[in-house]
């Protein structure tokens, strides 16, 4: 089975951080993209 994958920009806050929760929290793999990663671990 293939894993889906989303790529969101804009996710060290707002919406873009909480569309990437959501995106891996369902499965994906979540490239991100941000300036800055202050409370990110992962």
């Amino acid at each position: 089975m293939v894993q889906p994958v989303a790529i969101v920009t804009g996710e060290s806050a707002g919406i873009g951080y909480e569309a990437a929760r959501k995106l891996a929290g369902n499965g994906s793999s979540v490239y991100a993209g941000a300036r800055g990663w202050t409370g990110w671990t992962r």
